[in-house]
């Protein structure tokens, strides 16, 4: 198994020898650093999460690769060096004017949602006070450099893991990880947005950044790619954790903020290499973010999420009610699959009596199935349907 049956590398030497023929840039970033930087990572110890650790080692040796890469640069009280390792022979490299910081927008103009955000108080501002990161200290510069630094984190740990014929323990998860990209490009979204009211020179200072806007293009380009192999893969998909705020509050609006500021296709003709290897369906991408704001469903529970409605349901004495996602390793016996809150519910409530246990799993395209039980065995699922068939002429073994 990934982690577990190959001793945990201690070096830089030991860690580059094990992945280095899985990853496209992982080997160019970690051996950029000194050995004595990557052991500061590699000592957390992996303890049977050797790509979540590996993950964070590619992370945070970037932000030293980056580092390096500006050497040379002016840096000034008026100006930052600001350079993003996009891909091998591709980096990103200009003096930036110094921006406002992102703990500006914290007392009025990000929302209570957006402040609940998993990163939020790490990269924007926590209880304690604003955070020392450059994600805060640097404005867009720095959350441009966190939203590159958990790419090439995410890319690290997919192409490791599919590398290893997709084993590794059960808490290896990268989902995690993935959230960033929603996280960081609301974070920029909203960066933008205030800066177009109240620092009308930044924003006009930063929409004519050439290179500022190359350097996000890419980058996103980049994570579309990812996302789009993650959800068109079921093998990783089935590793995500839940659907979370962060798909709802990525919303359509600071969407076209964030489309605005790439640059435009004309501009990309010196990419077009860098582009072809690159395809992305993010039409996979909008229909996890579809289904995951289904999961705070309207006029059913009052708008509450999966879980508070599990939990609403737990009065019934003879019902056990469970939301979840289907396990492709499971033989669910099917009595109704809808889109139809009202016909769903009418299923809840006319059978419940008769069983003890009904669940409910939603798929990509919003149906939800109301089943009766679930197997390891499809033969036993197909026993069952018989056995219910009369009651239910429908009932499906899916």
């Amino acid at each position: 198994m990934v982690g577990t049956a190959q001793k945990d590398p201690q070096t830089k030497k030991e860690v580059l020898a094990r992945t280095g023929n899985c990853t496209t840039n992982s080997d160019e970033i970690i051996g950029s650093q000194e050995d004595d930087f990557v052991k500061i990572f590699l000592k957390s110890g992996f303890d049977g999460d050797f790509i979540g650790t590996f993950g964070t080692t590619v992370h945070e040796c970037l932000h030293g690769y980056d580092s390096d890469l500006a050497d040379g640069l002016e840096w000034d009280n008026n100006t930052y060096p600001i350079a993003y390792f996009v891909d091998k022979g591709i980096v990103v490299r200009f003096a930036g004017k110094r921006l406002f910081k992102t703990e500006e927008l914290h007392k009025e103009f990000f929302s209570k949602d957006v402040k609940n955000l998993f990163r939020y108080g790490t990269y924007v501002q926590a209880n304690s006070g604003p955070s020392t990161a450059s994600s805060n200290q640097w404005g867009i510069y720095g959350l441009i450099e966190e939203f590159n630094a958990y790419y090439h984190d995410v890319r690290a740990q997919v192409e490791y893991f599919k590398c290893n014929s997709y084993q590794g323990p059960s808490d290896e998860t990268f989902g995690n990880t993935m959230h960033a990209y929603f996280e960081f490009n609301i974070f920029m979204a909203n960066y933008l947005k205030y800066a177009k009211v109240y620092h009308k020179e930044d924003y006009d200072y930063m929409m004519k950044n050439h290179d500022l806007r190359l350097a996000y293009t890419l980058i996103e380009y980049n994570w579309r790619n990812v996302l789009t192999e993650i959800m068109g893969d079921k093998d990783l998909a089935n590793r995500m954790p839940g659907y979370d705020e962060e798909f709802r509050l990525y919303t359509e609006e600071l969407q076209g903020v964030m489309n605005d500021f790439m640059v435009s296709e004309s501009e990309l003709t010196d990419y077009k290499d860098f582009l072809s290897k690159r395809p992305s369906d993010m039409k996979v991408v909008a229909e996890n973010k579809a289904w995951a704001e289904q999961m705070n469903l309207t006029g059913f529970g009052a708008g509450m999420n999966a879980d508070e409605m599990t939990e609403m349901y737990e009065g019934f004495d003879n019902l056990e009610l469970n939301f979840e996602e289907k396990d492709p390793e499971k033989h669910y016996v099917v009595i109704l699959t809808t889109k139809s809150e009202e016909e769903l519910m009418d299923a809840i409530f006319k059978n419940f009596p008769a069983f003890k246990k009904i669940g409910i799993i939603m798929d990509y395209e919003l149906n939800f199935s109301v089943y009766l039980d679930k197997f390891s065995s499809r033969a036993k699922a197909e026993k069952m349907a018989k056995e219910v068939e009369k009651d239910f002429p429908g009932v499906k073994v899916i």
